[in-house]
C-alpha cells in the first residue's frame, strides 16, 4: 500500500530529476548556441539567468535571449509541452522591457526546446525528430503560428515576430553521449573551423566547457552526481557571464596540453627522461603555461630576438621559425630559471625543464594564434 507520504516522497524524487535533467539541458543548450556563434566578430560572451535562461552579447549592445525548456521524456510525454511553449514565448515577449532597462537590442528571440512536438498537434513529429531551426515564418502549419502569435500578443502587440526562431535540439535517455550527441557534433564543428587535430579534443573541451565554466563558475544550492563524474545541480538565480576570451581560454589550454612526445624537439631524452620529466615536473609546466604573462613574456622575449636574427637566404620560413626558437632556448635558457621560480628546482634538472617549458610555449604559439585568428580574439 502506497502511504500518503511515500507519494510525496515519490513527487519530490521525480521532481528532483526533473530539474537535474533541466539544469543539464539548458548548460548544454547554452554550448550548443555559443558555438554556433564563437567565430563571429562581433560575439562577445554569453550570460546564464540574465534576461532570460541564456543570453548571447554581441557588439553594439546587440542581444539575442533564449529560452530553453525540456522535456524529462520527450519521445513519449506531450502534455505539457504547450504549457511550456506559451510560458516560453510569454517570457521572450516581456524580454524587450529587461532589455531597455540594460540599453540592450534585442536582433532575436529563441525558443529551443527538446520535444519533437512544441506544438502538441501530432504534425512535428516527424519534422522535429532530428535537429532543427526555423524561423517563425518558416514553421509550415499556420495553426502553429498562430498559437505563437496568440500566446506573444497576450504581452506585447508590438514585438516583430519575424525575430523568433525555434530550435529543436534532440536530448534525452539516460546515455550522457545519446544525451549530448548534437551537442557534440556542435563543438566538433567549432573545433573543425579551428583546423585543430588533436584526439579527444571535442570531447574534453565539452567537458571542460561543462564543468570548469559552466558548473563550477556558477553559485550552487544542493545537488546530485550522476554518470561520468559529472555534477549537475541546481543554480540559485544568479548572473552567470563568460566574455569570449574565457569561453577561449580552455581551448588555449587543451593544445598546450597535448602530449609532443613524438616532436622532434624530444629526440634528445630517451623514453625515460621523458617520462621522469612528465611525470616530476607536470604540474610545473602547467602552472607556467596557464600563467598568461609568464606565456606572453616568453613570446614577447622570442619575438624580439626572431626580429633582430638575420636570415640566411633561400632557407623556408617554417625551419627557420623551427631553427630560431631552437637557438633561442639554447641562448636565453638561464635567464629564466629565477624569472620561472624555478631555483628550488634540483640543479641536473633545470636547464632540461626550462629548456622543455620554453618549446612548449613557442611550440604552441602558432596553434594559439590560429584559435585567436578564428575567434577574432
Amino acid at each position: 500500500m502506497t502511504t500518503v507520504k511515500n507519494k510525496a516522497k515519490s513527487k519530490k524524487d521525480t521532481s528532483d530529476v526533473a530539474g537535474e535533467f533541466g539544469f543539464h539541458f539548458q548548460t548544454d543548450a547554452a554550448i550548443y548556441l555559443m558555438s554556433e556563434y564563437l567565430c563571429k566578430p562581433n560575439f562577445k560572451g554569453i550570460r546564464m539567468e540574465g534576461i532570460e535562461d541564456i543570453d548571447l552579447l554581441f557588439d553594439d549592445s546587440q542581444i539575442i535571449i533564449v529560452q530553453a525548456k525540456s522535456i524529462l521524456k520527450p519521445q513519449t510525454d506531450f502534455k505539457n509541452v504547450l504549457g511550456k511553449l506559451s510560458s516560453a514565448i510569454r517570457t521572450l515577449s516581456l524580454g524587450n522591457k529587461k532589455a531597455e532597462k540594460e540599453g540592450k537590442n534585442i536582433s532575436k528571440y529563441i525558443y529551443i526546446t527538446n520535444s519533437p512536438d512544441p506544438f502538441k498537434d501530432g504534425n512535428f513529429k516527424g519534422i522535429f525528430y532530428d535537429e532543427e531551426h526555423l524561423k517563425y515564418e518558416e514553421i509550415p502549419i499556420e495553426d502553429d503560428k498562430n498559437k505563437i502569435k496568440e500566446y506573444w500578443e497576450k504581452e506585447n502587440k508590438e514585438i516583430d515576430l519575424t525575430k523568433l526562431e525555434v530550435i529543436i535540439l534532440p536530448f534525452w535517455g539516460n546515455d550522457i553521449r545519446r544525451r549530448e550527441e548534437k551537442i557534440y557534433k556542435q563543438v566538433d564543428n567549432f573545433v573543425g573551423k579551428l583546423k585543430i587535430k588533436i584526439p579527444g579534443m571535442t570531447q574534453d573541451l565539452l567537458q571542460k566547457w561543462m564543468i570548469d565554466v559552466f558548473e563550477n563558475g556558477t553559485k550552487f544550492a544542493d545537488g546530485k552526481m550522476i554518470s561520468n563524474g559529472r555534477v549537475i545541480k541546481h543554480p540559485r538565480k544568479k548572473h552567470r557571464s563568460l566574455n569570449k576570451n574565457e569561453i577561449i581560454w580552455p581551448v588555449i589550454l587543451l593544445i598546450m596540453d597535448k602530449d609532443r612526445k613524438n616532436d622532434s624537439f624530444y629526440d634528445k631524452y630517451s623514453e625515460e627522461d621523458y617520462d621522469y620529466f612528465m611525470f616530476m615536473y607536470m604540474d610545473v609546466i602547467k602552472d607556467v603555461e596557464e600563467h598568461t604573462q609568464l606565456s606572453l613574456k616568453i613570446l614577447g622575449d622570442f619575438e624580439k630576438f626572431r626580429k633582430g636574427y638575420v636570415i640566411p637566404e633561400n632557407t623556408y620560413k617554417r625551419d627557420t621559425e623551427r631553427e630560431l626558437e631552437d637557438k633561442f632556448i639554447e641562448l636565453f635558457w638561464n635567464d629564466y630559471v629565477a624569472l620561472l621560480g624555478l631555483k628550488g628546482i634540483k640543479k641536473e634538472d633545470r636547464k632540461d625543464l626550462v629548456q622543455i617549458i620554453l618549446y612548449k610555449v613557442l611550440s604552441n604559439k602558432r596553434l594559439i594564434n590560429d584559435v585567436k585568428k578564428a575567434t577574432y580574439l
